[in-house]
């Protein structure tokens, strides 16, 4: 989103020769816990080259890139080692590695799992298990696109019943290598931590918590990464529709490669300015839906709309926003909760006058299909932030963050495409979100907000459930 360049990453890229892209090569190993495994080797990268090109392409209306793509063919048919485990029980295993990455993330393009397979990631630094994913997870679109892990070395596994062994389905199409250590990622020091508040000194996030638990930390194809928000509808159904910016995410062939990351956030408040707020934070990568369907985009106001393949995962704690389309540059205030640098989630908020304008400047434009916050008096945003919802007091969507010459230590503008533009968007329900987003054509102008929980019927909540489901409710009935 915003413009970045280091000059001695530069510096090295150009002294440094091209080399000819390697193959990945095959081996076996003795792993400590899992025994002898087959195992794949990636091409070697260079993460100091490969940070160079990313941040010299960094530019306005552009997602940030953590990883790059290492296009395969494994299946359990070319790759990887059967074994039996039990009678009638099989296992196949393969462990992929690729030297030096600071995590590995996994696009499957072709996945079906029959109906007793149980598919697991597991770390083979740690040894901690992902999974198991199930029957459940196949979708119609027969992708699934994996978490991140922090490894170079992950080993894949299925076990399943010995008879369905020819039912299964696994190709792996693509292992990407992160080059930025995004785990490890430090934005700059201005940003204030969602979770800090009155207690210190930011009694403006107060008002924001509910719609917090909107936003998700998004990445796309395993390899780019973005801010965006789940949102309420007219049936308030708590169906799972989610906005991003379109820069961040246009091509509806891509939407099965999303993966959302729910409360990445820090669990302490580091104050801004301080060495902790510009150091490595706390938030976790596990808790996350993973496949979408597009829905809607257009251009112009720079948004996509997007739905979950999955219910909202219950340990999400999630709210589905409410929105506006009448004001659009309202008074009193904004605010947008943001991945800011792709790290933990931040807050920024804005006394000014904002006005309409047009994507690329700041300057005024009366029938503008975005707006413009012309300076952060709390925080600001950088790159990962794009695609972050623009609040007014109630606590309604009025637009997704495009871009702007924000960023800590300056006085720049963001931009935000309109929800008003976005709303009438183009001649079809493919380019706007009215149809999706009042699917009963009841003209609405706007919605407030919804937790999940209230879309839950009659359930039953003691103590133990509650620990379970992740979910901030006292003990009773809700219908």
């Amino acid at each position: 989103m915003k413009q970045t360049l280091l000059l001695a990453l530069v510096l090295f890229i150009c002294g440094t020769p091209a080399r000819a892209q390697q193959a990945p090569t095959k081996d076996q190993w003795e792993h400590p816990q899992f025994g002898r495994l087959h195992r794949v080797s990636m091409p070697v990268q260079n993460n100091a080259t490969l940070q160079a090109e990313e941040y010299s392409l960094r530019e306005m209306g552009r997602a940030p890139q953590f990883a790059k793509a290492i296009e395969v063919n494994y299946t359990p048919d070319n790759s990887g080692r059967w074994e039996e485990i039990a009678a009638g029980q099989s296992r196949w295993r393969l462990g992929v590695r690729s030297q030096g990455a600071y995590s590995l993330n996994f696009g499957f393009t072709g996945f079906y799992l029959p109906s007793e397979a149980e598919f697991f990631l597991i770390n083979s630094r740690t040894a901690e298990k992902m999974g198991p994913f199930r029957s459940a997870d196949n979708e119609d679109h027969a992708e699934f696109w994996s978490p991140i892990i922090e490894s170079e070395e992950v080993v894949l596994e299925v076990i399943l019943p010995t008879r369905q062994k020819t039912d299964l389905r696994l190709q792996l199409g693509f292992v990407n290598h992160d080059f930025v250590n995004l785990t490890q990622v430090r934005s700059s020091e201005c940003h204030i931590d969602i979770i800090c508040g009155q207690n210190n000194g930011y009694p403006q996030v107060e008002n924001f918590r509910d719609v917090a638990q909107s936003v998700g930390l998004i990445s796309i194809r395993g390899t780019s990464i973005c801010t965006g928000f789940l949102v309420n509808n007219g049936k308030e159904d708590c169906h799972p529709y989610f906005v991003t910016a379109r820069h961040c995410q246009s091509r509806a062939s891509d939407a099965p490669s999303l993966v959302v990351y729910w409360n990445f956030q820090n669990s302490i408040c580091r104050q801004p300015g301080s060495t902790a707020n510009a150091s490595p934070g706390d938030g976790k990568f596990d808790t996350f839906n993973t496949g979408m369907v597009q829905r809607s985009s257009n251009s112009n106001s720079d948004f996509t709309l997007l739905e979950l393949d999955d219910p909202v995962v219950l340990d999400a704690n999630a709210y589905f926003a409410g929105w506006n389309t009448l004001n659009q540059t309202p008074t009193g205030g904004v605010a947008t909760v943001h991945q800011a640098g792709s790290e933990e989630k931040r807050f920024s908020y804005s006394t000014r006058s904002t006005y309409l304008g047009n994507w690329g400047a700041a300057t005024q434009v009366s029938n503008g299909n975005h707006v413009i916050v012309p300076r952060w008096d709390i925080g600001s945003t950088e790159d990962g932030s794009s695609g972050a919802p623009l609040f007014n007091q109630q606590g309604q969507v009025i637009g997704q963050l495009h871009g702007g010459t924000a960023l800590c230590g300056n006085t720049g503008y963001d931009s935000f495409g309109t929800w008003k533009a976005s709303w009438n968007a183009g001649a079809s329900l493919n380019t706007r979100l009215r149809d999706w987003l009042d699917p009963n054509r009841n003209a609405l102008e706007q919605m407030s907000g919804r937790w999940h929980y209230e879309c839950l019927n009659s359930i039953l909540l003691d103590q133990e459930n509650r620990s379970i489901c992740g979910l901030v409710l006292p003990p009773g009935t809700f219908s």
